[in-house]
């Protein structure tokens, strides 16, 4: 069942000491399920979870997991059709127009990707946009696809409005974020994906997350005037444009981000500007994303493009730094050296803050409108467990009241399975060794007050961790 190996997976992460590693593989997993739980078919939840983790795993992780909640609320609310496949309008042998028909970004931007690819195969280049899509995650996801033909990549999106122009007092054009994606030599590239604002929203909600502030010059405060405040720049919502105020020349961003809006809003037909639905309010309204994907076969122009490109890159990196612990690098490196370390440590390192507001911002979406604290105690040892401690975790939901279309056990089932994720925060923060034995009971009271348990009990030789799992034995039921 999907909370036993849900279970099974996170008791046996890692914990860093600034965060918990998870196996990216179960990181993939969990979105996977959150995504069909709301009505995904798994391939197009693959897809989707793809993505996601890609993000997490190069250390973005303002567009990971961060973003599940996001997909989920579109989906369960049918803002966005989780099924739809992507329809060309229009088709000339360099150029597409394509209609994403509300689907999920990911689909969207794979199908308008590959079309792109194999346009510039035949005429060089391949230019193709989509209108009626929705966020579609990091860019250089998209991007990078054309690296692996040898060819250049780029990418533009739209997204809500956020930015706030020079002078202005409200927010008018998204995030805008671009990349392009270039090869080297060797398997080497520069890979850029930027926004052009400041920074993404996501960067300042995970700040909130964190309770961290943010620094000066990412965005206004409601007087309008830049704020270190990461709670109140996440629900102003009025991010300043890259470079900030005007004196740091703030109004290129702005001109950066009217350029994105172009190639995305006004040429896909897509909603624009201020015209594109508010992520950050409560809405029925569908996104209708614009993207733009571009590839560029190098062999139609001079030769050696690679070559070249290496020489630069080569060049960069061989600048003498500032900073000697700091050495120069080029745009993808950062995120190289991130999937090296994610794979040495054996998962993605999560700041635990993430998963706990993550787990919480899904259950909102399954419409349970409070969670009671959960009681940790421990008990010293029984005399039936010579040497071993007793943890008892129960955790208790009040007003639980499952929508309709989700009733159900299959829907119960689910629940159970971010209960018994937020649990496991807990039994890392009781300090649950290897000696130890652990105990959970859930609870549930409906909006009749009634008491109900959903969970089967879970023996030991149903639970088969990794030797270095902090929990010996975990039982699921009455304890």
């Amino acid at each position: 069942m999907v909370t036993r190996r849900w279970l099974s997976s996170v008791a046996s992460a890692k914990s860093s000491g600034k965060g918990l590693v998870v196996p990216v593989a179960e990181v993939h997993r969990f979105i996977v399920d959150c995504l069909k739980a709301v009505g995904t078919c798994t391939d197009k939840a693959c897809v989707q979870a793809d993505v996601l983790v890609a993000a997490d795993y190069r250390g973005h992780f303002s567009h990971g997991m961060n973003r599940l909640e996001m997909y989920v609320k579109d989906v369960k609310n049918g803002t966005c059709m989780p099924n739809a496949e992507p329809c060309v309008l229009n088709d000339t042998p360099s150029t597409a127009w394509v209609d994403g028909n509300n689907g999920l970004g990911a689909i969207v931007g794979n199908f308008c990707t590959h079309m792109s690819i194999q346009k510039a195969k035949q005429t060089g280049i391949g230019w193709v946009t989509a209108k009626c899509s929705n966020h579609y995650g990091i860019a250089a996801f998209y991007a990078e696809q054309a690296l692996q033909e040898g060819m250049l990549g780029m990418t533009f999106t739209n997204t809500s409005p956020l930015m706030t122009p020079t002078h202005a007092k409200q927010a008018a054009l998204g995030t805008n974020p671009l990349s392009l994606a270039a090869p080297g030599t060797g398997g080497d590239s520069i890979i850029i994906d930027m926004a052009t604002t400041a920074v993404a929203v996501g960067k300042i909600e995970f700040q909130r997350r964190k309770k961290a502030p943010i620094p000066s010059g990412w965005a206004l405060g409601p007087d309008g005037a830049p704020t270190t405040d990461a709670e109140v720049a996440f629900k102003t919502g009025l991010l300043m444009p890259l470079g900030g105020s005007e004196t740091h020349s703030g109004y290129k961003g702005y001109c950066l981000g009217i350029l994105v809006e172009v190639f995305s809003g006004i040429l896909s037909g897509s909603a624009y500007g201020p015209n594109i639905r508010h992520w950050l309010r409560p809405t029925d309204k569908p996104a209708d994303i614009g993207h733009s994907f571009v590839a560029i076969n190098p062999n139609c122009f001079a030769p050696d493009f690679g070559c070249r490109m290496q020489d630069l890159i080569t060049y960069l990196r061989n600048l003498k730094p500032q900073d000697p612990s700091k050495p120069v690098l080029v745009p993808g490196d950062p995120e190289r050296k991130n999937m090296k370390l994610v794979d040495k440590q054996g998962g993605i390192q999560y700041h635990e803050n993430q998963l706990k507001a993550s787990l919480n911002d899904i259950l909102q979406q399954w419409k349970f409108l409070s969670i009671a604290k959960t009681l940790c105690k421990r008990r010293r040892e029984r005399e039936e467990i010579k040497q071993e401690k007793m943890h008892y975790f129960h955790v208790s939901v009040w007003n639980f009241r499952p929508s309709a279309k989700l009733s159900g056990r299959h829907h119960y089932q689910n629940f159970c399975d971010f209960v018994i994720f937020s649990v496991f925060i807990l039994v890392r923060s009781a300090s649950v060794t290897s000696n130890d034995v652990a105990f959970l009971r859930l609870t549930m009271k409906d909006n009749r007050n009634e008491q109900s348990q959903y969970m089967e009990p879970m023996l030991p030789d149903q639970y088969s961790p990794h030797s270095s799992s902090p929990i010996k034995h975990c039982y699921i039921g009455s304890a």
